[in-house]
């Protein structure tokens, strides 16, 4: 009872963290990820062109919106969402950007809170434990204290996840399809059905995923659909820190012909992620189709651990949807090297970057392009799903279980090493946090 007083008052703890960074960027209008967000769905109300950044100054106020720009602004980057779900997000926009930068901070840690809840029922832990770790590592905050989509893609993911192992076709074929228009990275999961000659998942989810753009037709017109392609491909930086992906590390090593790069050969770069993509998709191939009569959770795991490695943006702040691998990999009988490989990937999942503001405007998440930076700051999530690749391969070419066999439960001792790299985050960004406010 005592230890469960504990961990509500460090839960308790962590919530109010995050409310402080909610209501300090809600009530000083920082800009953020979430600015796109809530400038396209200012577009959507003016009808205005979606895919357009445009500076604040360019919306005008009117009748319907309460709007003010963010004091330290300085040119969002473009919207990647799909349109379908900027038109889900335009009712945000009918609130002041504070208020909906608060409101949606706030829904974030409730889906957050709802994935956390499957993970926990599957793996027989304690919802309160699998919440806390969540909340604490590095990934879930990113996300939440950005306004980014993740945490409603992480309780999409697990409820996608419960419903494909326990054979419901339908439910499974709907949400692959929204996962699928929300974050495109997710098609690889058709690979994964394709494999499993799961063809009623698979036509589910491409009706719900035409339906969609139907929608998003009726809605925009067919323009938007060209809008969007050009917007992606109008993409420079996938250099950044935050780009875990093979893609990420070959723009630092090679360029991409605007990103800084340790030799400016941009053919070289994207030659050797498509030879790379290739190999690692023929080998994910195999490995599935051999073995996934072994376990379904470890080939759906290992199908997130390849996505996020092939996306040209891998970014950590999707890395909550990690939490489903390492459960996997944690929750079977392995040996004491497999589970410290484990707990590194963790660690190195929760290496808090530096966050604040560099030089005036220039964020601390670039660092300069040298072979020390590209060897630590820019790869460790890289070396985080690397670990997990291979632990996950090892694991099904050695599982002896059956389909959907239950697992063991955790014990909370096993992965409390995983609150180390939160805490040490959480003594970091706080301090952060009020110099800012300070400042």
């Amino acid at each position: 009872m005592q230890g469960k007083r504990l961990k509500i008052l460090l839960l308790l703890a962590v919530l109010v963290v995050y409310f402080s960074v909610f209501f300090y960027k809600a009530h000083f209008n920082i800009s953020s990820d979430f600015v796109s967000f809530y400038t396209s769905s200012q577009a959507v109300l003016q009808h205005q062109p979606i895919y357009q950044p445009e500076p604040w100054s360019q919306y005008q106020e009117n009748p319907h919106v309460k709007m003010t720009p963010p004091a330290h602004y300085f040119n969002h980057s473009a919207n990647l969402n799909t349109p379908f779900m900027i038109l889900l997000l335009a009712p945000l926009a009918f609130l002041s950007y504070g208020k909906s930068f608060f409101l949606w901070g706030v829904l974030s840690l409730i889906f957050t809170g709802l994935g956390a809840r499957q993970l926990a029922r599957h793996f027989s832990l304690q919802w309160l434990d699998v919440t806390l770790l969540l909340l604490i590592s590095f990934p879930v905050y990113l996300s939440v204290s950005t306004g980014e989509l993740c945490a409603f893609v992480f309780f999409a993911m697990t409820n996608f996840w419960c419903s494909a192992r326990q054979d419901k076709p339908c439910k499974t074929g709907v949400l692959l399809g929204v996962l699928c228009h929300v974050k495109l990275f997710f098609g690889l999961f058709f690979l994964l059905f394709l494999l499993l000659k799961q063809w009623r998942v698979m036509t589910v989810a491409a009706l719900t995923f035409l339906l969609l753009c139907l929608v998003s037709f009726a809605v925009f017109g067919a323009d938007v659909f060209r809008q969007y392609y050009t917007v992606l491909h109008s993409v420079t930086w996938q250099g950044l820190t935050l780009n875990a992906s093979i893609r990420g590390m070959a723009v630092r090593l090679w360029g991409n012909g605007v990103a800084p790069s340790l030799w400016d050969v941009p053919l070289l770069g994207v030659g050797a992620y498509y030879v790379c993509s290739a190999l690692l998709l023929r080998g994910y191939a195999r490995q599935v189709k051999t073995f996934h009569v072994r376990s379904f959770d470890a080939c759906f795991a290992l199908t997130l651990v390849v996505l996020l490695l092939l996306s040209p943006l891998g970014w950590r702040y999707y890395f909550a949807l990690l939490s489903l691998p390492i459960c996997v990999v944690l929750s079977v009988e392995q040996t004491t090297r497999a589970r410290l490989l484990c707990l590194l990937a963790i660690l190195f999942i929760n290496i808090p970057l530096a966050w604040g503001h560099a030089h005036g405007s220039q964020s601390s998440i670039f660092y300069p392009i040298t072979v020390f930076t590209l060897l630590t700051h820019y790869a460790w999530g890289l070396y985080a799903l690397l670990i997990l690749l291979y632990l996950l391969i090892g694991f099904l070419k050695e599982q002896k279980r059956p389909l959907i066999a239950p697992v063991r439960a955790l014990t909370f001792q096993e992965i409390t090493m995983a609150w180390l790299p939160g805490i040490l985050f959480i003594s970091m960004v706080l301090p952060n946090v009020l110099l800012q406010w300070k400042g």
